[in-house]
């Protein structure tokens, strides 16, 4: 059996040596989001559950982990959701002893169904289980039960569409940190301001929780090309003198190079741990 294979998902969109991906679940998901970008790749699997979205167990995938012998942080079945309302339990008992069979790897686990999850299932300190919240209804609906949940927890507020108040969640609960970003379409909700963002980096910072934004969109000037928060909206471009009756239609730029966000989102600090000689230069020190 072969082991795992490398993941893009990082500090880059490159091949990291120290980030692997297994999907013991391939596609499928009964969550039904708009946008699902795993629905929207389904299609290129050669298993036919997998094109048709169904939720369903690889087993043959299940020894990668153990037969990957340099240790790394493993994202495992973000294609699907391991803890699925529709998935038995003896799937889910699977994926765990897949995990337990390989304890020299850091996993890394996503789901939007935390109802599903019993506290053993995020016992072990090498697991890190995360919520996914894109708008308040989210939170308010899965918060509750994920934060009585014991172990490492992080969020997910990718793709974050509005502004979400996290109460006293993030302080009541040692959450290990909170990844953040626009979704990739243009035109999605919640991609016309970074005011979210802020909101969310804010609410993490005044909390002691880490933070990585990973994505956002700004505004282009079509004349010059620079980019910017949102003064150009209101005023114009900067750089090239453009006044916003001159500018036309603005466009708009997804920025995934920390260096170009405004500032105050320049934070890249991830939830989990990772090998040390590996580790990225974080973007902002405190």
């Amino acid at each position: 059996m072969k082991g795992m294979s490398k993941s893009r998902i990082g500090y880059t969109n490159e091949l990291v040596p120290w980030y692997y991906a297994v999907n013991f679940g391939g596609f499928g998901c009964s969550g039904g989001c708009p946008g699902c970008w795993s629905r929207g790749m389904c299609h290129r699997a050669k298993c036919e559950k997998c094109r048709a979205f169904e939720v369903h167990l690889h087993p043959e995938r299940l020894g990668q982990p153990k037969n990957t012998k340099k240790p790394g942080v493993v994202l495992c079945n973000f294609t699907c959701d391991t803890f699925d309302k529709k998935r038995p339990g003896w799937e889910i008992r699977a994926v765990l002893r897949a995990m337990d069979a390989a304890p020299w790897h850091n996993y890394v686990l996503l789901t939007q169904q935390p109802d599903n999850m019993a506290p053993s299932d995020v016992e072990p300190t090498n697991r890190w289980a995360g919520l996914t919240i894109r708008n308040q209804d989210d939170a308010d609906n899965g918060l509750d039960t994920f934060s009585c949940i014991d172990g490492n927890l992080w969020l997910s507020l990718e793709p974050l569409q509005e502004d979400v108040r996290m109460k006293g969640w993030l302080r009541a609960t040692k959450f290990r940190g909170a990844i953040i970003g626009h979704d990739n379409r243009k035109g999605a909700p919640g991609t016309e301001t970074l005011e979210h963002v802020r909101s969310v980096v804010q609410q993490c910072r005044a909390a002691g929780v880490n933070v990585y934004v990973k994505q956002i969109f700004l505004w282009q000037c079509p004349k010059c090309g620079a980019t910017d928060d949102s003064t150009m909206v209101e005023t114009g471009c900067v750089s090239c003198g453009a006044h916003e009756c001159n500018l036309g239609t603005l466009k708009q730029k997804l920025c995934k190079d920390v260096a170009d966000f405004p500032p105050d989102l320049q934070y890249r600090n991830l939830p989990w741990s990772m090998p040390e000689a590996a580790r990225p230069q974080e973007a902002r020190h405190d």
